[in-house]
C-alpha cells in the first residue's frame, strides 16, 4: 500500500570536481598532478506545498460551486517563487479529466476565479496565484510580487450597512524582471588541462634554446 505521508524520501546529489595542477622546472621537464574530489549531498525531500495567507478570507465565500475545487487542483501546478500556472491542452485535459467536467467548464471556473481576483491571466494559458492569498516559495522571493500588486479599499452601502471591498490592480505583474538566480553563472576560474605528449615535446624543444644560450 502506498504511504502518501512518507517521512523518509531524501534527495541527493553528487559534484566531481577536478583540479590539475602543471610544473615546469629548469630543466624543461613537466610534471603533472591531477586530484580527483567527488561529493554527495543529501537532504530531505520536502513535500509539494502551497502557502495559504490568512489575511482576508471573506473572498472565497462568493466562489460559485466547482470554483473552489478548480483552485485546489490548480495549487499542484503552481511553479517555485513566482506563482505562475502554465495550462497547456495537455493540463488542461488532465484538470478536466480529474474533475470530470467539460472544457467550457474548466474555462468558467477560470473566468471565475479571475473575477474574484484570486487568479491573475497574464498571458495566453498564462496564469498566476495571487500571491496576497497563496504562495509556493520563499518568502522573499514572493514579497516582491506582492509589492506590484495595487491595492484599492472602497467603502460600499451592502444591504443598509457600510462595507469595505478592496479591489487589486494587477497590471505591473506581467512586467516582472527575470529572476537572475535561475541564469545559470559563468564558470569564473579557468579550467588548466594536462599539456599532451606532442605540446610537452614542442615546449622541451623551446626551453633547450635557453639551456644552450647559457
Amino acid at each position: 500500500m502506498n504511504d502518501k505521508f512518507d517521512q523518509n524520501k531524501t534527495t541527493s546529489k553528487t559534484v566531481s570536481q577536478t583540479k590539475t595542477s602543471t610544473v615546469i622546472n629548469t630543466d624543461g621537464e613537466i610534471l603533472s598532478t591531477e586530484h580527483d574530489r567527488t561529493f554527495k549531498f543529501v537532504k530531505d525531500s520536502e513535500p509539494s506545498y502551497i502557502k495559504f495567507y490568512l489575511q482576508d478570507t471573506e473572498r472565497f465565500d462568493g466562489l460559485k460551486k466547482g470554483a473552489d475545487k478548480l483552485l485546489k487542483e490548480l495549487f499542484k501546478y503552481i511553479s517555485y517563487n513566482d506563482n505562475r500556472i502554465y495550462l497547456n491542452s495537455n493540463i488542461r485535459q488532465t484538470i478536466s479529466k480529474k474533475l470530470n467536467i467539460k472544457e467550457q467548464t474548466l474555462s468558467n471556473g477560470l473566468n471565475e476565479l479571475k473575477n474574484n481576483q484570486l487568479l491573475i491571466h497574464l498571458d495566453k494559458n498564462v496564469y498566476m496565484a495571487n500571491t496576497l492569498y497563496f504562495g509556493k516559495g520563499e518568502w522573499a522571493k514572493l514579497k516582491k510580487h506582492r509589492k506590484n500588486i495595487g491595492i484599492e479599499v472602497k467603502k460600499r452601502i451592502v444591504n443598509g450597512k457600510i462595507t469595505e471591498v478592496t479591489n487589486f490592480n494587477f497590471d505591473k505583474c506581467g512586467n516582472e524582471e527575470i529572476d537572475i538566480d535561475k541564469i545559470p553563472p559563468y564558470h569564473s576560474t579557468p579550467i588548466i588541462k594536462p599539456l599532451t605528449n606532442k605540446q610537452k615535446t614542442k615546449l622541451q624543444k623551446f626551453l633547450s634554446i635557453f639551456k644552450r644560450d647559457k
